[in-house]
């Protein structure tokens, strides 16, 4: 009989190792399926021992061992994969087999019969070796005419390519910018595919003898090819690299692992890169694969509207669109060019307060903020739809607190802006692109496609809409964006900063943002396109206050009845008594039944993982969440 230490594969599960045992051989690599509470789950053997050997152990043990259910001797797992959880274990404070599982598609843990026989080779690491690491800050044409050259590098090497994107939506991009001439060594890997494509692409994959471009978002990054040469990570600013459930792992701190254990080249792309990467790159811990470009350059004539002007108040009416707005709206429309007009809500109103009182309209679930939607053709009124839980209710209703009827919508929502443009341009073609107006890939799709087939039609659009206009659009204005100011993060300079460039970098005529913030030094680093500026400043506040990229910060965050919680926060206090950390209430995940609080950690970058704290977050229960060097605090 056999002793087994087991990598179970399961997200929650913080222990690395688990025993098992088997009344036959199981090779060291084998994939066997096990029990954990009541629940069939794949693991990795590490290990595979005599019980003659274990004797004394297994007499010690306070638990029955249990028998493996089954066994596949087809791992599908190369050694850099599996050492790269390991190595990453401790950073973010969870299993390796929690990292496995979040890398590894469940397709081909559910179908190890049907793929495609992997010869795995052991593999010796040396920690100090070290990859080659780039970056690539440029606009999207230039990063893809980089992002095709270096692919001929390596095909001309025997070499394959792997190139991450953040959504499925990028691969659609990546895939259709860099094809051509090598479709048939081409292979994508999304989300948006069946299973059953999915499969059959891995395994055209794993048999291809040519060297091929893999382009995928981060749960697929793990297909095994021992030829890769280089690993992208393409719009390496994207928040979608970060896992929104348990393990919460940051999909670019794996893929930058894994390019070391395989000691090959490793690159980071986008317009504006991370300030984190940037201090990397000063560092030289990154290099510049080309010259990285610090301005926003742009044939595009830029102008700022100050909305805070006595030319936009008219009483108590809240003007939407400046006088520059409209006649750039006109000129385009006249001239038969397209128009795309951004603003970071959907909906009419992002925010209904009280006048009387102060009170904001919110949720009754979640207490989020309503926000005001126009009728449906089938309603008699507006309505206020909650964007968190969904909850929908009449507009007409009064105060919940003071009964007061007079109640106040503020700031521009996607739907507002259809209806100023629809009152000022009646006979002009109108889309709107927003969550509520494409719940799929394929309306979205649909909507970019008729606004490209109407010269002179104007697009409004939310951030999801940079998404799907992948084209340069003759005229762009930004009509509302100071809504995110007020998110009380240390990154959202950053964030908006990222938001902005991105939507300039669409228009090739006439560039325009209105704002009621104008003061802001954001809106002078975007006119004059000086990014350098902004980012020094940016980095030395973030230094000044020891925030990232230049600490790491660990969020724990705790959610119950307000009972509970200060139980679960007394318990913490003492079991993290030798840690200096904040604690403090997050709003915007609190409901009307249950409460949020956090609890803030903070270390110098060099000194993280610790291994003592480590072990001790591996030890809370499983209803934390535990976020580390996480973006955001609240």
């Amino acid at each position: 009989m056999k002793v087994l230490q087991i990598i179970p594969f399961y997200k929650i599960f913080k222990k690395d190792t688990l025993s098992y045992f088997s009344t036959k051989d199981v090779p060291v690599g084998s994939i066997v399926t096990i029990t954990i509470r009541n629940k069939d789950v794949k693991g990795l053997v590490v290990s595979a021992n005599d019980t003659s050997d274990e004797k004394s152990e297994i007499k010690n043990q306070t638990f029955t061992l249990k028998k493996i259910k089954g066994v596949q001797k087809n791992t599908i797992l190369e050694p850099e994969v599996i050492q790269s959880a390991k190595d990453l274990a401790d950073y973010f404070a969870t299993s390796a087999g929690a990292i496995i599982s979040s890398i590894v598609p469940k397709f081909t843990l559910n179908n190890l019969d049907k793929i495609e026989h992997v010869k795995i080779e052991e593999n010796s690491f040396d920690d100090s070796r070290a990859s080659e690491k780039y970056v690539i800050q440029e606009s999207e044409p230039e990063r893809y005419s980089n992002y095709k050259r270096l692919t001929r590098e390596e095909f001309a090497k025997k070499k394959s390519v792997l190139f991450i994107c953040p959504t499925k939506e990028d691969v659609r991009f990546a895939y259709e910018k860099m094809s051509k001439g090598i479709a048939e060594n081409t292979f994508i890997f999304h989300s948006g595919i069946t299973q059953k494509e999915l499969l059959k692409t891995w395994n055209e994959v794993i048999k291809n003898k040519k060297p091929t471009l893999i382009i995928t978002t981060p749960t697929y990054m793990s297909v095994p090819r021992k030829d890769i040469g280089s690993i992208v990570v393409e719009r390496e600013g994207s928040r979608a690299y970060r896992s929104i459930q348990a393990p919460y792992i940051d999909y670019r701190v794996f893929a930058e692992k894994y390019a070391k254990n395989k000691n090959i080249r490793f690159f980071l792309g986008d317009l504006v890169l991370r300030l984190e990467t940037l201090v990397r790159l000063e560092d030289q811990e990154f290099h510049e694969f080309i010259p990285a470009k610090y301005r926003t350059l742009t044939t595009a004539k830029t102008k700022l509207v100050d909305m805070s002007d006595r030319e936009f108040i008219e009483g108590e009416k809240f003007v939407i669109l400046s006088s520059d707005m409209k006649k750039m709206i006109r000129v385009a429309h006249e001239e038969n060019e397209n128009t795309f007009l951004f603003t970071s809500r959907r909906g009419l109103s992002p925010t209904i307060v009280c006048i009387d009182c102060g009170t904001i309209v919110s949720c009754n679930n979640c207490s989020a903020p309503m926000v005001l939607h126009g009728k449906e053709p089938t309603e008699k009124h507006n309505t206020f739809l909650c964007h968190r839980c969904g909850e929908k209710r009449c507009a007409g209703e009064l105060c919940k607190k003071c009964n007061g009827w007079r109640l106040k919508t503020l700031g521009i929502g996607s739907q507002l802006i259809e209806q100023e443009i629809k009152k000022e341009f009646p006979d002009m073609k109108v889309f709107v692109l927003d969550g509520d107006n494409a719940k799929t890939s394929k309306q979205a799709h649909a909507i970019v496609e008729e606004f490209n087939a109407n010269p002179g039609s104007l697009i409004i659009g939310t951030e999801m809409a940079l998404l799907y206009l992948r084209d340069e659009i003759d005229n762009v204005g930004i009509v509302s964006i100071d809504s995110m100011f007020s998110n009380p993060d240390f990154n959202i300079n950053e964030r908006i900063i990222n938001t902005i460039s991105h939507t300039k970098s669409k228009a090739t005529k006439r560039f325009m943002v209105q704002t009621r913030k104008a003061d802001e030094s954001i809106f002078k680093y975007i006119i004059s396109g000086n990014l350098a500026e902004f980012l020094r400043i940016e980095l030395d506040d973030r230094k000044k206050y020891n925030y990232p990229p230049y600490s790491i910060l660990v969020k724990i965050i705790i959610k119950g009845t307000e009972a509970g919680v200060e139980r679960e926060l007394t318990t913490l206090r003492d079991f993290l008594k030798e840690y200096e950390f904040s604690e403090y209430p997050i709003i915007r995940e609190s409901t009307k039944t249950k409460i949020t609080k956090g609890v803030l950690l903070r270390f110098k970058r060099k000194d993280w993982p610790k291994k003592d704290l480590v072990e001790k977050l591996k030890l809370l229960p499983i209803y934390y969440k535990i976020v580390v060097n996480t973006e955001n605090i609240f």
